[in-house]
């Protein structure tokens, strides 16, 4: 065989793979949610863990009396109050407590609270 022909094979060889992966999907990677706004991702977190909480139905119930305007004032200013006192709050004990530990003892603060709410709280329902 002749140099410039097995050159040529190789190259022809090649060219051929090269369209081969281009005519392959691309796949693409599965990623978990991300969002590059931190304050659009903090807004949709709130608005989730508040949708029909007991501070939305406290609003239902205070509008008809004290009208929509006030209503929203106040709600307005007691959460961004809570925000602001948990924000500060995280600040100071971040300087204590490492955020695993703080992770460990949330964690077993929930379930210690579920297990309260388990036994007791069938205990105490005629109180309420």
């Amino acid at each position: 065989m002749d140099s410039g022909t097995v050159a040529e094979e190789e190259k022809k060889e090649g060219e051929k793979e090269d369209e081969e992966k281009k005519e392959e999907p691309k796949k693409k990677k599965k990623t978990c949610f991300k969002c590059k706004n931190p304050y659009l991702f903090f807004m949709a977190l709130l608005m989730c863990s508040e949708w029909g909480d007991r501070s939305q139905i406290a609003a239902i119930a205070l509008t008809p009396n004290y009208g929509v305007g006030s209503v929203i004032l106040g709600g307005c200013i007691g959460h961004i109050l809570t925000i602001i006192i948990a924000l500060l709050l995280g600040k100071i004990i971040e300087r204590f407590i490492k955020e695993r530990l703080l992770n460990i003892i949330g964690g077993l603060l929930f379930v210690g609270f579920g297990i309260w709410e388990l036994f007791f709280g069938i205990l105490y329902e005629d109180y309420f």
